[in-house]
């Protein structure tokens, strides 16, 4: 019989509530916050420094949280009070501050962002779990049972749904509703989001037995059956894997497929560790990430005819569903230095391991322009909008332009392993840069058009700057990661788009508030284009 909630639904329903829920909140108030920063008497630099803490204390404070709510087994209490806090304290942006000045505003948003920010770490984990629960028991809830289909619904409800509706009431409601809509929605959303999450299941997904296990199945040869060790570092902050016989029955791996979630054909059954998500800032898996395979009697989710749904012959042997891209390795000849057993909990040798492989030159010039990409990405979220409003432009126009970021941003997720099988890694990063280059000199051409609404068929290139760059970072991540250092790489790359981030609004603002919006957006596309040059050149 199918896992229920006290609704009486699945929880993997809860889920895709709680995306819809909480991304529409996010859709509501969080694009638009720099808007009225600048109401209320900052400058560029000054917002720039604020929004600066999210991706700089959400990087160190987020692991805490894990632990926390795995030391104390309260992971639904934990998420739900910190969901109430979250929309209640940004609210009070509002409400209860006595003045908006800038060290006001610093110290409370920092506060804010410390007590919030692992609040999309916490669901993702309890999705990825039910995700795999549902798996494991043969379930098939109707939408599928993969991570891209539960956290579809997000990117529906931001760009569809809450960022065209906020930008609309913004721009053609009473002044008093105006500047309240995203005040009271982004709480009453919430509210909602976090009752809708006390029915989300943290149970570890090794803690279900195997539908052929049950019925009689022993486990594998030299494990214990339902014997698991955490590791730290896991997407869901309590990666199992199996104390015992893995290590073993592997020493090398050819044309091994590592997967950043775990499901029954991967050996070691590896997760990654909680990533940046670039639309809200906090980190996450991320969005676009599938975490297991999709049984095709599972049924199809579509948005404006594009199908999202993973399914099994959607795929040849050899390729892989998720879109955290999935990479295949030759390693013929181990390096025992590189390769060796897992790392165990402390062990010093993981530092230096995954140091080694960093700094290898053409490793370490990924990284940095990842950072790169980071940065750009944060000019443009934290900037835009308000060279939009100093060009004339109204909060509806920016409502659209997030949409037409969603319409391209779901077609490049659902056929990311088309676009790689045709592109390597340096040629899709070069295709970033270059579009992020075409993006803000449109951008900072603006001023010469007529009418600002042009911007909306640039947007449509968003599909390319955040989707491939998002799943090519994955991807480039699973491909050098050496075996049982999978989670630790990842944490770099989570590390070079928290650096982006706090470079690009730290240094953006600097900018705008030095050279004007057209100065910045000319200034960053230009730097984008070179490297996108530079990039074609050393393949070439």
């Amino acid at each position: 019989m199918a896992t229920r909630s006290f609704l009486g639904i699945h929880p993997l329903h809860h889920s895709k509530l709680w995306y819809f829920l909480s991304f529409g909140a996010f859709a509501c108030l969080s694009p638009f916050l720099p808007l009225f920063y600048r109401t209320w008497g900052l400058d560029e630099r000054q917002i720039g420094l604020i929004n600066c803490l999210r991706p700089l204390v959400s990087f160190w404070v987020t692991p805490m949280w894990g632990a926390l709510a795995d030391w104390s087994g309260r992971h639904n209490a934990i998420l739900f009070a910190k969901m109430l806090a979250q929309g209640y304290g940004y609210s009070g942006l509002l409400w209860l501050l006595p003045n908006h000045s800038f060290k006001i505003l610093f110290a409370y948003v920092a506060c804010l962002e410390a007590l919030c920010c692992a609040n999309n770490s916490l669901a993702d984990s309890s999705t990825g779990q039910m995700c795999r629960r549902a798996r494991r028991l043969g379930e098939s809830p109707t939408g599928g049972i993969d991570y891209g289909s539960q956290r579809l619904w997000g990117a529906v409800s931001w760009g569809y749904v809450f960022a065209p509706l906020s930008g609309a009431i913004q721009t053609f409601s009473p002044a008093r509703v105006k500047v309240a809509f995203p005040f009271v929605a982004f709480p009453a959303l919430l509210t909602l989001s976090a009752f809708v999450s006390l029915g989300m299941n943290f149970t570890p997904e090794h803690d279900v037995p195997k539908e052929d296990e049950s019925d009689g199945g022993e486990a594998e040869e030299g494990t214990a059956a339902g014997t698991a060790v955490p590791v730290p570092g896991g997407a869901d902050f309590r990666t199992p894997r199996k104390s015992a016989g893995w290590a073993d029955r592997e020493t090398s791996l050819e044309m091994t497929r590592i997967r950043s979630s775990p499901d029954e054909t991967s050996p070691a059954g590896e997760t990654s560790p909680a990533r940046i998500d670039p639309r809200t800032g906090y980190a996450g898996l991320g969005p676009g990430f599938n975490g297991v395979r999709t049984p095709t009697k599972g049924g199809s989710v579509k948005v404006l005819g594009v199908d999202l749904s993973v399914h099994e012959d959607d795929f040849e042997e050899g390729e892989f569903s998720d879109d955290s891209a999935a990479a295949t390795v030759d390693v013929k000849a181990a390096d025992a230095a590189v390769v060796g057993s897992i790392p165990r909990r402390g062990e010093r040798a993981v530092a230096s391991r995954v140091f080694a492989v960093v700094a290898e030159p053409d490793n370490a010039l990924h990284f940095l322009l990842f950072l790169i990409m980071g940065a750009s990405m944060s000019v443009t979220d934290t900037f835009l909008f308000l060279w939009l409003e100093e060009l004339g432009g109204s909060k509806f126009l920016m409502g659209l332009a997030l949409m037409f970021t969603c319409l391209s941003e779901v077609v490049v997720f659902a056929k990311e392993a088309a676009i790689k099988r045709a592109l390597s890694t340096e040629w899709c990063v070069a295709l970033v840069l270059f579009c992020y280059g075409v993006r803000q000199v449109f951008y900072a051409s603006l001023g010469r058009w007529p009418t600002p609404w042009v911007v909306l068929p640039v947007q449509l290139l968003h599909g390319v700057t955040f989707g491939l760059y998002w799943s090519v970072g994955n991807a480039f991540v699973h491909d050098i990661a050496p075996r049982g250092l999978n989670a630790a790489v990842m944490t770099v790359f989570g590390g070079c788009v928290s650096g982006g981030g706090f470079l690009g609004a730290v240094l953006g603002g600097a900018a705008y508030a030095k050279y004007g919006g057209a100065g910045l957006w000319f200034g960053v596309g230009c730097v984008n284009f070179a490297l996108s040059g530079a990039v074609v050149g050393k393949i070439r």
